[in-house]
């Protein structure tokens, strides 16, 4: 035991663990603390025996803070376990909210809110903990009592799944995440422009001195709840939130002042929120109205002339101000930006009627912090030699990009709690326990410092749609009908933002062995098991047709039983503008020799009586090719597959795919010779019989995943050229055979 300062630890726990004894190690690691607490107890003369006999572990970010509940619990006599395995001895969990798989995890232990620690204390006695608990039952059966306590009808399944055909389009519609993003991109797309036109004309130099530079941070307060407000004036003063359907499971989305006066918070379930405030009125989502705010708000951002204007949601922006921070003079510089913020702040209200908070400082993480001081409806101002008298007792979480994880590392490896504790761990100690990038970020923070730069390109890398909410199919009909409008919604995103992608990635949840069939939020997707697969093609993936094709082929390999799916994403990645693609397009079609037969004469005897090389030459030489036209004169085109170039499986299998897509009609007689030739050649020439006959298989199960609308004498010409595949790898099969004997036969007689 530590007996003191300057004393002997004694006890096994401080024995030194064997190598590789990790058991070992957590064992005496816990041990240690709560020696560590023993002592805390004893220093501080606490008698209090509230929590006596409870081992008490905090999962998650809780309010309030871990640290603040361990010091509540030692001090009134209770154990405090840090860390938990499947053998602990916990008698209550505390949490503010679990997900899916803690729910099951946690299923047969007593779950608390904190407010079961913070009431006890403050009034002195244990209190009942089935008053806080947090697991309550199934999700299905909580809704279904929810609507016959209220009078209404539960929704039937089969009404909200994946499998109706207009579930994608009503999902999209009320998803706030998904309107979230699609505004922020276009926001970026269409300030991105303007700006760089700007800079282009103007200049803009993102790499001035600190000193030279002001930043301002722009933010709504309660964005959501305060313009679902608008329409409804007599909520004036009450506690507000927004959320789906204000039933039990919904979760919080944005929540007024006067209802975190309570203790509700953003992302709290609403079954807690109304435990901490019933009086609270849930609002439903306004999407129109917020679009319409946010456009509002950056008409005006735009009317200041910012050096640069940078998009972070569509309820905040940043705004590099340093043209007009050069016009004052240092000793009037916070008086001015002040005044101009409340300014601009007084006009945003009169403009929209909604409330911001406006930041401002040297760098974008000075800005954030200002607008944090700042909020509610207030303006604030921090530079260098004001930022650490203003931030030092903030908490470490204040800080961009400090969440839940890095706080606990800090917390539990170096006792830091609040910024001024963070200023007091030398670099080296923040690297070993954060390594060298995020121990450097937070080693310059806690100090003011920040090496972030406005006005960086924005490139998007990827388009996708995933859905992991209400998916549930019966049949495989349902899922393939599912897919195809998933796979129209990702090409329809792609057409707005004028790419196109060469990579194609599917994603598909299937519920976990051990889950339960039905999680316990409603149609949620549960405990689940995560698989992916994804293909890269030469064609460029833009069209739905091609898009569902490919994700079909992806989920068969996959074999996952339809009943079993919980979530679908398709992502379409290495995007390219559709400018661009167009070259790519012919290059893609390089392995294909393309000829007109009926629209040139000239070219339709070159490909009568001349070389390959020729036609490939004229195809080169013929830089004005539209590639579109493919879709309206097939009956004037065939495309040569040029397999000898290509050597690996998958360049070969994509060929095979390609070839299909682009002949609508069927295949053209000379490009089924050429294929019939080639696999002779593999057969014969190669000796590699295998790879034939994985040809052959593979193009068979290409025109067999075909879309049922297509022309059924397409599909006939498919099926004869498949079944002339099989006679000649067959024959040449048998041939190779008495070829192989016959020199058998030389080799034994010679």
């Amino acid at each position: 035991m530590n007996m003191g300062e300057g004393q002997i630890e004694e006890g096994t726990e401080y024995e030194a663990s064997s190598f590789g004894d990790f058991a070992a190690y957590f064992r005496n690691k816990q041990q240690k603390l709560q020696n560590r607490d023993s002592e805390e107890r004893v220093r501080q003369t606490s008698d209090s025996t509230i929590f006596k006999g409870c081992v008490i572990h905090v999962n998650g970010y809780t309010e309030p803070s871990i640290h603040e509940l361990h010091r509540l619990v030692v001090l009134n006599g209770g154990i405090f376990l840090q860390y938990m395995n499947n053998k602990s001895s916990a008698t209550h969990i505390i949490a503010s909210s679990l997900t899916p798989k803690k729910c099951v995890e946690f299923a047969n232990y007593k779950v608390v809110s904190p407010s079961w620690i913070v009431e006890s204390v403050y009034q002195r006695k244990l209190l009942p903990w089935e008053s806080y608990k947090i697991i309550q039952q199934s999700g299905l059966q909580a809704v279904l009592e929810s609507n016959a306590t209220s009078g209404s009808i539960a929704p039937s399944r089969k009404s909200i799944n994946g499998a109706n055909s207009d579930f994608i389009k009503s999902y999209y519609e009320s998803s706030r995440l998904h309107h979230l993003s699609s505004w922020k991109a276009e926001l970026k797309q269409r300030l991105g422009h303007m700006m760089t036109a700007k800079r282009s004309a103007q200049g803009y130099h993102s790499n001035l001195k600190e000193a030279q530079k002001f930043i301002l941070h722009v933010d709504f307060d309660c964005f959501f709840a305060s313009v679902s407000c608008l329409k409804r004036p007599e909520l004036a003063g009450q506690p507000v939130c927004v959320s789906h359907g204000g039933g039990s499971h919904s979760e919080i989305a944005s929540c007024n002042y006067a209802a975190r006066k309570f203790g509700v918070r953003n992302g709290m379930w609403m079954e807690r929120a109304k435990l901490v405030c019933p009086q609270i009125v849930s609002l439903p989502y306004e999407f129109e109205d917020y679009k319409r705010i946010s456009n509002l708000l950056y008409d005006e951002l735009l009317k200041l002339n910012p050096d640069y204007l940078e998009p972070v949601s569509i309820d905040e922006a940043l705004l590099d101000m340093s043209t007009l921070g050069s016009s004052f003079s240092p000793d009037e510089t916070e008086r001015k930006f002040i005044a101009f913020g409340e300014n601009f702040r007084r006009h945003i209200f009169d403009v929209t009627r909604v409330s911001v908070s406006v930041g401002i400082g040297r760098n974008i993480m000075q800005a954030k912090i200002a607008t944090k001081l700042a909020k509610p409806e207030g303006t604030f101002f921090v530079d260098d030699s004001s930022f650490r008298e203003a931030t030092e007792s903030m908490s470490v979480t204040e800080i961009p990009g400090v969440g839940f994880s890095t706080c606990q590392k800090l917390r539990e490896s170096l006792d830091v709690v609040t910024i001024r504790d963070l200023c007091m761990v030398s670099m080296e100690r923040l690297q070993d326990n954060l390594g060298p990038h995020m121990g450097k970020k937070l080693w310059n923070n806690c100090r003011g410092i920040d090496d972030m730069q406005l006005g960086k390109t924005y490139v998007r890398k990827s388009v996708s749609a995933e859905i992991n909410w209400g998916v549930r199919f019966e049949h495989t009909g349902q899922f393939e009908d599912f897919l195809s409008s998933l796979s129209t919604e990702v090409s329809e995103r792609l057409s707005r933002l004028d790419v196109v992608g060469s990579r194609l990635g599917l994603k598909i949840l299937r519920r976990a062995e051990n889950a339960p069939v039905e999680p316990p939020k409603f149609m949620g997707c549960g405990v689940c098991d995560s698989f992916t697969k994804s293909t890269t093609s030469h064609t460029l993936f833009d069209e739905p047709q091609r898009i569902y094709r490919c994700s079909l082929e992806l989920f068969t390999r996959m074999r996952i039983p339809v009943h079993e799916i919980r979530g679908v994403g398709i992502q379409i990645t290495r995007l390219t503008s559709k400018n661009d693609s167009k070259i790519e397009k012919q290059d893609s079609l390089a392995k294909f020799q393309v000829v007109e037969v009926l629209q040139d004469k000239k070219i339709k005897n070159t490909a009568k009586h001349g070389s390959n090389d020729n036609l490939t030459s004229s195809f080169e030489e013929n830089s004005k090719f539209n590639f579109n036209r493919l879709r309206t004169v097939q009956q004037r085109v065939w495309l040569i597959p040029t397999f000898q170039n290509l050597n690996r499986s998958t360049d070969l299998y994509c060929l095979l795919g390609d070839w299909y897509k682009y002949q609508i009609d069927g295949p053209h007689k000379k490009d089924a010779n050429l294929f019939l030739n080639y696999l002779y050649e593999v057969v014969l020439v190669e000796r590699n019989l295998d790879k034939a006959v994985r040809l052959v298989d593979r193009l068979s199960y290409i025109t067999s995943k075909a879309v049922a609308c297509e022309d059924s004498s397409s599909d006939t010409n498919w099926q004869k050229v498949i079944e002339d595949a099989k006679s000649l790898v067959s024959s040449s099969a048998a041939l190779l055979n008495i070829f192989n004997l016959q020199f058998k036969d030389f080799c034994s007689s010679s």
